[in-house]
C-alpha cells in the first residue's frame, strides 16, 4: 500500500541560459509531475498573480511585451525550452508558478 501524497508540487529550478540578442533558454524543474505556468515580461513589470498566469490571460497590454505559456513537467521533473524573437537590448523578468 502506498501512502497518499498531500504535498503540493513546487518549483525546484529556474535557470536562464544561452542568452543571445533575441533568444534565451529557460530550464524549469519541479518536485514532481506538474504544470508550470510562466510569464516573461519587461523588467519591473508588476508580477502576475497565480490566477492571472494560470488563466493565460496575463497582460493584454502590449506595452509589457509579455510572453505567457504553460508546460507539463513529466516524470523527469525537468524541462528546457527556447524563447525566441525577444527584443534585443531589453531586460526581461521571468515569473513561474506550479
Amino acid at each position: 500500500m502506498v501512502d497518499p501524497d498531500y504535498s503540493n508540487p513546487y518549483l525546484t529550478e529556474l535557470v536562464v541560459s544561452n542568452i543571445s540578442r533575441t533568444d534565451v533558454d529557460l530550464t524549469f524543474g519541479t518536485s514532481e509531475i506538474s504544470i508550470v505556468f510562466y510569464v516573461i515580461a519587461l523588467q519591473n513589470t508588476e508580477a502576475p498573480s497565480y490566477e492571472d498566469a494560470s488563466s493565460q490571460k496575463f497582460y493584454p497590454n502590449p506595452s509589457t511585451r509579455a510572453r505567457i505559456g504553460s508546460l507539463l513537467i513529466d516524470s523527469s521533473s525537468r524541462i528546457k525550452i527556447k524563447i525566441s524573437d525577444l527584443e534585443a537590448n531589453v531586460q526581461y523578468s521571468v515569473y513561474a508558478y506550479v
